[in-house]
């Protein structure tokens, strides 16, 4: 009987039979995020332990590695453009950075204002990156204007948030969680 991995695998597995089609690593460490490509050809990964981090990404239909590079940090949430040319990864040294897909360089950081990112969007026409992040005891939305490299807005969120998600004109964003 098929089933989803428990081990560090990054499997891809057939919905629909259960089984594993496709292993694409066998990784070092714990496996923290993985995402497919807006056209599902590609597929991102972060992964490792402690001070040995990596990003890595492969192809979704030969499992072939396109690129991997070193992350010193713990990688969170991953999150491609619209257009898949680019993602995010969020890390715990405050720092979201985005990624070139074709590259696999970082052309951007968006640093100082992304304590600890805990949902991270862009807009629709791919221009914007919205961050959920928290800073110390306080919780905030931020829009951060890509080509201009400017905050352009931060809200305070009222709870503690451990859900989220934005519309897709990234005109709203719906926000769940507790409050004690």
């Amino acid at each position: 009987m098929g089933g989803i991995t428990t081990s560090s695998d990054i499997e891809l597995v057939d919905i629909a039979t259960g089984q594993a089609n496709l292993t694409l690593a066998e990784v070092s460490g714990s496996v923290d995020e993985v995402a497919f490509s807006p056209d599902g050809s590609l597929l991102a990964g972060v992964y490792g332990w402690s001070g040995k981090r990596a990003v890595t990404v492969w192809s979704s239909k030969t499992g072939a590695v396109k690129w991997t590079a070193k992350s010193k940090n713990w990688t969170g949430p991953i999150e491609f453009a619209p257009d898949g040319r680019r993602f995010t990864t969020g890390a715990s040294d405050d720092n979201v950075e985005i990624w070139d897909v074709r590259t696999g360089k970082v052309v951007d950081s968006l640093g100082e204002f992304s304590k600890t990112a805990g949902k991270i969007r862009f807009s629709r026409d791919g221009q914007t990156v919205f961050l959920l992040a928290s800073r110390e005891a306080s919780k905030q939305m931020l829009a951060w204007r890509l080509a201009s490299h400017k905050l352009v807005r931060t809200l305070s969120m009222q709870v503690g948030y451990s859900s989220a998600a934005f519309s897709d004109d990234a005109s709203f964003v719906v926000t769940g969680g507790e409050d004690g």
